[in-house]
């Protein structure tokens, strides 16, 4: 009896250290998310867009230039992104109104659309303008690297940082 009340008393502690343990793993640790200690994003800067430095041999010129680009096409993306965020409120708004009316969701909807689309457009004119700054060896490099640059999601676009 005594031996049988001692197993479950065992089997119970076990039980309880292997769920604590199991969930402990299952936390995030402290560099979730991180690819270079401090920094959430490691080397690649949005502030100095890093990434187009590493474009080989650009020249001082080329680097003024495509700084000048990406700091007036990230002003307008904020701006687009901006609009968007509150678009999408709106038509969060409509979707949960008591008598939704389906005509204004949908009007919503494609002025979303309509967004999203100038955004895209946006971002393929910067790209362009970036690669008609480099060379044919430079433009090789950098269309070589269009789907891994940008946020860590992996940008699907050709910018040099984060766009949407």
């Amino acid at each position: 009896m005594k031996n049988k009340f001692f197993n479950r008393k065992a089997i119970g502690l076990t039980l309880i250290i292997v769920l604590t343990s199991a969930s402990l793993f299952a936390q995030r640790g402290g560099g979730y998310g991180k690819i270079d200690g401090d920094r959430p994003y490691g080397n690649r800067q949005f502030g100095n867009m890093q990434y187009c430095s590493q474009i080989p041999n650009l020249s001082s010129e080329q680097q003024q230039k495509i700084t000048g680009l990406q700091t007036a096409n990230l002003k307008e993306m904020n701006s687009y992104r901006n609009d968007l965020m509150i678009k999408r409120a709106e038509l969060n708004k409509l979707q949960t109104e008591n008598n939704a009316d389906i005509n204004k969701i949908n009007a919503k909807i494609d002025e979303i659309g309509k967004l999203k689309t100038e955004m895209a457009k946006n971002r393929n004119a910067h790209i362009q303008s970036i690669r008609g700054l480099l060379t044919d060896d430079q433009r090789a490099y950098f269309d070589a690297r269009s789907g891994k640059r940008g946020t860590m999601r992996g940008a699907r676009n050709g910018s040099c940082y984060r766009m949407n």
